[in-house]
């Protein structure tokens, strides 16, 4: 089975990828690390110097690259938080059980609060009212696209994983 994991950052994309690799012993992607690795930069220092659309045409090239080396293998993809918004990268995940890892508002910000480095970029220097408008708008394309929606009210990660 091929697994695609979504939701806003913070969510638990990327620990939930990494369980269900071992557990089930299949591939592990995570988007974002892949192309940080890649550029040898940060998430951050890409949005800094290409800007979001740069950022996005890496993210496209990445998650259309991983669809098409496994055609026909089982693995698990962790996807940025924006990523589904493309369609050419929900496209390219149409073979891929699509899982929604769904956190409240208030949960993101408490995770966000606990984030002292800042990493994600879009939730960088945003507003409450900014982050609300971006969740807000992301979360019905979240639950348009998913096939199976996991509420992950936890910071604990032994609840998501248990």
């Amino acid at each position: 089975m091929k697994i695609a994991l979504i939701g806003m950052s913070y969510s638990g994309k990327t620990t939930l990828a990494q369980v269900l690799s071992k557990k089930y012993k299949m591939d592990c992607f995570d988007v974002d690390a892949l192309i940080e690795k890649d550029c040898k930069q940060t998430i951050s220092q890409i949005f800094e110097i290409r800007g979001e659309a740069g950022f996005r045409r890496l993210e496209t090239q990445k998650i259309q690259e991983i669809a098409a080396q496994n055609l026909d293998k089982d693995c698990v993809v962790a996807l940025g938080g924006g990523a589904i918004l493309d369609c050419k990268n929900r496209e390219a995940l149409q073979d891929f059980f699509c899982v929604f890892l769904y956190v409240s508002i208030t949960d993101l910000y408490q995770r966000l609060a606990l984030d002292t480095n800042k990493t994600r970029p879009l939730l960088k220097n945003d507003t409450p009212q900014a982050l609300q408008a971006m969740y807000e708008f992301r979360l019905p394309i979240y639950r348009e696209f998913c096939h199976c929606e996991i509420v992950n009210q936890s910071c604990d990660r032994s609840v998501l994983i248990g």
